[in-house]
Order: structure tokens, then C-alpha cells, then sequence
């Protein structure tokens, strides 16, 4: 008999992508919000000390013509009230934030109060494998230290 060892090809991925669904329509407000968990998805060490898996806290906020994600390190989890880094945690990364909406081209995109070129429109997608059909704004924030927050706003 043969034994099958499957592993993770990257356990902390260089880049995060961070898929974000518009909800309601420009005039209308609406907020979300989830949290990312992230350990070193190799040994129980979670489950003992709360300084073995890190979060991050994800909220959008439609209204006005703006869309605004925010991504805060150190998010809450149950009781645990500090926020630390596993073991082999990324230092920094970069995150892919896909807006998905209704084809709309945002007129401006800024990262942490400045405006960026870095972003593009992706077609909706018609394969018999998509997971989701829906265009989107992908807006790719550049390498950041992972304990710093970051702000991305789309203008429409």
C-alpha cells in the first residue's frame, strides 16, 4: 500500500487575495466584515497558546460613491485580547483586494491616502469552472509590513 503526503505548496502566502463583494448600490450604505485566521498549518500549537495564529480584521463600507476596505492586523478571537505572530509568520505582504461589482470602472483608486495606478478591470468570467462570474476592480497594494493597517478606497 502507498502512502499520499499532501502538504501546502506556500503556507503563508507572499501575496493574500482578498475577494470583496459590493453590496447595495452606490447610494445606498452597506458594511461588512469578517475576520482572516492564519497559523502555521502544521501543528496543534493554536489550540494551546494564543500567540500561535494571527488575524486580521476585513471591513468594507459602501456609501456615497466610495467603496472602503480596511485591513487591520491583530483582530479578536473569542477571549484572547493580544494579538501575536505564530511561528514563521509572514513579516510582510502583499494584498489583491477584488472588488466585485457590477462592471463599474472606479474614477480613482487610493492606497493609504494616496492615489495609485496599480489596479485593473477583470471581465466577468463565463468557464464552466468559475467560481464566481461577477467583474471586479483588482487592486494590488504592493508589499506592506504585516503589522500595519491599510485602506484601500475606490471613487465611482
Amino acid at each position: 500500500m502507498f502512502r499520499t503526503l499532501v502538504t501546502q505548496a506556500k503556507l503563508a502566502p507572499d501575496t493574500l487575495i482578498l475577494a470583496v463583494v459590493a453590496g447595495g448600490d452606490a447610494a445606498t450604505e452597506t458594511n461588512g466584515s469578517c475576520q482572516v485566521y492564519e497559523d502555521d498549518g502544521m501543528s496543534n500549537d493554536y489550540s494551546s497558546s494564543a500567540s500561535d495564529f494571527s488575524l486580521l480584521e476585513v471591513t468594507q463600507r459602501t456609501a456615497s460613491g466610495k467603496a472602503t476596505v480596511h485591513i487591520v492586523p491583530g483582530g479578536k478571537l473569542g477571549s484572547n485580547n493580544e494579538q501575536a505572530a505564530y511561528d514563521g509568520a509572514p513579516t510582510e505582504r502583499a494584498y489583491q483586494i477584488e472588488y466585485r461589482n457590477d462592471g463599474s470602472a472606479p474614477r480613482a483608486v487610493k492606497i493609504n491616502d494616496e492615489i495609485t495606478s496599480s489596479w485593473w478591470m477583470r471581465a466577468p468570467c463565463t468557464e464552466v469552472t468559475c467560481t464566481y462570474d461577477a467583474p471586479a476592480v483588482v487592486v494590488n497594494t504592493g508589499r506592506v509590513g504585516t503589522d500595519a493597517a491599510v485602506t484601500v478606497e475606490l471613487s465611482f
